[in-house]
């Protein structure tokens, strides 16, 4: 099924949810900071405002170890930048990637 989103906002009161999509990021990509095996698909908060009660979508998941998943939650503010990643810019090409194959297996 391929999601409808809203390009204006990533905030919705019931975002966009997709185990199919969480399970594509872990098992056909790597740790995104060793390229060891992902194990978790940590949804990025950093991509909402800073606000209560409102959940994450799917769409915003990357695929990380369980050392490094661990690692991010002891040290969220530093953790992108001290590995120089942009995980936003992951998830989007990330996400139009995993639309194109839906696309292809629907024609």
């Amino acid at each position: 099924m391929i999601p409808k989103t809203n390009s204006r906002s990533r905030v919705s009161k019931k975002p966009w949810e997709s185990k199919s999509y969480r399970d594509w990021v872990k098992a056909n990509n790597y740790c995104l900071i060793c390229y060891g095996a992902a194990h978790e698909a940590h949804h990025v908060r950093e991509c909402l405002p800073r606000t209560m009660g409102v959940r994450v979508s799917d769409k915003w998941v990357v695929p990380l170890c369980l050392t490094h998943h661990n690692d991010l939650h002891q040290h969220s503010r530093t953790f992108w930048a001290s590995h120089g990643i942009d995980p936003l810019a992951w998830c989007q090409a990330s996400h139009s990637a995993w639309v194109l194959k839906a696309l292809r297996r629907e024609t």
